[in-house]
């Protein structure tokens, strides 16, 4: 049995059992998360594209640094263009 997005009939479920009732909005927004979670983990290939749920293997230190250099690189192709 695959994975398939939550429904707006498991979202009244939810809704009645825990007594909350979420806006239109919120709803909606539920079953909107709901499909790109899934198909991230459907497009996930490992490596280069991890799986939602896989845990971080970097620190916080390098992933800063990773996003330093890709904004710089950014930056320097910008200034090229001008």
């Amino acid at each position: 049995m695959s994975a398939s997005p939550v429904s707006w009939t498991e979202i009244q479920a939810w809704a009645s059992l825990t007594g909350y009732s979420p806006s239109p909005w919120e709803a909606d927004t539920l079953m909107i998360l709901s499909r790109v979670y899934l198909a991230q983990v459907q497009d996930s290939n490992g490596e280069r594209v991890p799986a939602p749920y896989a845990p971080v293997q970097e620190s916080a230190a390098q992933v800063s640094q990773d996003l330093g250099k890709l904004l710089d690189a950014l930056m320097a192709e910008q200034k090229k263009r001008r």
